[in-house]
């Protein structure tokens, strides 16, 4: 029978092998490019060309895609990243989180990258392909809005996010975000990445649904495209950092996110999963009776057991009583270790 929940173990694994394996398949299409080009110049008219970027755009959601589904092998991951069906209120909720998330994050973006500008960093905030017709765009929406939004959000709100809740909701919130800035490997997009992982596992928390973060996850990547699409002027903005600004960007990001949270409040949870193991199951008695045990959308032991005897009960709950819980820390550790290199190694760059 297979697992139905992730634990600790789960989610080092899994982030320690989404940061290699986009490193080894990258560096492997990088040599093969090599050896086709003849030399420097042929390199990057290679690079340049259209099919080439996307197919490289495209290695690491690839790569992490294949860490996902073959670490998942032997793991219910629809149960496990929660994959459960939303309503039509948490879905329009969603759409509006998705675009207030995008608009609101973009001065705490702007202030980071002219921040990052000042120090005399190089720094680029343009899209590495052409978008200059409606099927371009569209093509852009499919391979960079997307399919991150599902790759991603498996990975991070579904593995380590679920992973990580040992710790806590919020520590579980904080670290699937901070993990998810570090993946990036990018310095200009560190602090909106940081700030929108931890919205989208709110919204995870909160739904007891992953596909909340998907749709989250796609409309502020595709409104982002579609607004570049439309905006004529030139893509570089020089942008003037001053006190006036950085306050503004900070009070921005405040109120965006007391606007996500008042939309959050109205989301309903819908997660039917009780995940119980053969640890918390030596602290309950008449295991039987569990599976109907009350709907409260906590996998919190000390709620479903005071559940359990009040006698609220419900049929939509699996008891999953099979494995036991991996909540060592090392492959997190060694993760982190390795993601603050590869993040390092990504700033370098910027000189």
């Amino acid at each position: 029978m297979k697992k139905n929940f992730y634990d600790v173990n789960d989610a080092g694994l899994t982030f320690l092998w989404a940061v290699i394996t986009p490193q080894i398949i990258g560096t492997i299409a990088y040599v093969i490019l090599m050896l086709i080009a003849s030399d420097g110049d042929a390199l990057q008219n290679l690079i340049s060309q259209t099919f080439t970027t996307y197919a490289l755009l495209m290695l690491t959601q690839l790569s992490i895609a294949l860490v996902f589904f073959i670490y998942n092998r032997k793991i219910n991951f629809v149960k496990a990243s929660k994959i459960n069906k939303l309503s039509a209120e948490n879905i329009l909720l969603c759409i509006l989180i998705g675009l207030v998330a995008l608009i609101g994050l973009t001065p705490i973006s702007n202030l980071s990258v002219g921040i990052l500008e000042n120090m005399g960093l190089v720094v680029s905030t343009e899209l590495p392909i052409n978008i200059n017709n409606i099927w371009s765009l569209l093509l852009a929406i499919f391979m960079i809005a997307f399919i991150p939004a599902v790759v991603e959000e498996l990975v991070f709100r579904g593995v380590i996010l679920q992973g990580l809740r040992k710790f806590g909701v919020w520590p579980a919130i904080l670290g699937s975000s901070i993990l998810f800035a570090l993946l990036h490997a990018s310095v200009v997009q560190l602090v909106y990445t940081l700030l929108f992982g931890i919205i989208l596992a709110v919204v995870v928390i909160k739904t007891g649904s992953i596909i909340s973060a998907m749709i989250c996850h796609f409309v502020a990547n595709a409104s982002s495209l579609i607004i570049s699409y439309f905006n004529t002027a030139e893509q570089a903005v020089d942008i003037s950092i001053d006190f006036t600004f950085a306050m503004i960007a900070i009070l921005m990001t405040i109120f965006t996110f007391t606007i996500v949270f008042s939309l959050v409040k109205n989301m309903k949870n819908q997660d039917k999963v009780y995940v119980l193991n053969p640890e918390d199951v030596k602290e309950l008695k008449e295991i039987k009776e569990l599976a109907n045990l009350a709907e409260s959308g906590t996998n919190d032991i000390d709620s479903i057991y005071e559940a359990h005897k009040n006698g609220e009960t419900s049929k939509n709950q699996d008891i999953i009583t099979n494995h036991t819980p991996n909540n060592s820390t090392y492959y997190l550790k060694l993760g982190v270790i390795v993601g603050i290199v590869v993040w390092f190694l990504s700033f370098l760059t910027l000189f």
